[in-house]
């Protein structure tokens, strides 16, 4: 598939459409970033539910302290 204004020994299919999986934006190694993104985003997402569960836990144990204790017995 060689067109007159490519050089010798060049690569004409590169960014052609019409090749199959040729022109498509290829995320992945692209330096490291997505390797980064792929751990980095579900570890914020586990620590963001881990710190709201024990902020939730906390207040829990602060108003069961706060209660009186004889109102349990009844």
């Amino acid at each position: 598939m060689p067109s007159s204004s490519t050089r010798a020994g060049a690569r004409s299919d590169v960014g052609d459409t019409s090749v199959p999986g040729c022109g498509v934006t290829v995320l992945a190694h692209e330096g490291g970033w997505d390797e980064i993104l792929m751990v980095g985003g579900p570890l914020l997402v586990f620590a963001a539910v881990l710190f709201l569960a024990n902020r939730r836990a906390n207040s829990k144990l602060a108003e069961a302290a706060a209660e009186p204790e004889d109102s349990a017995t009844n």
